[in-house]
C-alpha cells in the first residue's frame, strides 16, 4: 500500500454515490437560511441574496428534530475540519447579534 504524504489531500468520497440521482435532481447556490420550527419539524428556507430585492428561495427542506440535530452535529464537524485543513471561517458581527448567537461563537 502507498503511503500518503501529510500534505496530500485526503480524497474523500462522493456523497451521490449514496444515492439514485435523477436527471433533473436541483443544485443551486445558498447564501440565505431561514428557519421555522414546531413541534415536529423544522422547515428549513434555502435561497440566495440578491441586492435590493428579496432573497430568492430555491427549496423548502422539512426535517424531523432528530435530523435537525443530525444535521447540526455533522455541519459542526465539517466545520471543524474545514477550520483544521484550511482556516478560520468568519460571519460578519452584526449577523451574530441579529442571529443573537454571541454565545454560540467561539
Amino acid at each position: 500500500m502507498a503511503q500518503r504524504h501529510q500534505d496530500e489531500p485526503v480524497e474523500e468520497p462522493n456523497p451521490e454515490d449514496q444515492f439514485e440521482v435523477p436527471d433533473d435532481t436541483a443544485a443551486f447556490y445558498c447564501d440565505s437560511l431561514h428557519l421555522n420550527t414546531g413541534v415536529w419539524g423544522t422547515t428549513l428556507y434555502l435561497g440566495e441574496t440578491r441586492p435590493g430585492q428579496k432573497p430568492l428561495l430555491h427549496a423548502r427542506v422539512k426535517v424531523s428534530p432528530q435530523m435537525l440535530k443530525a444535521i447540526n452535529l455533522i455541519a459542526g464537524k465539517h466545520i471543524r475540519d474545514y477550520v483544521e485543513n484550511v482556516g478560520p471561517v468568519s460571519l460578519p458581527n452584526s449577523l451574530v447579534r441579529q442571529w443573537g448567537l454571541e454565545e454560540e461563537i467561539q
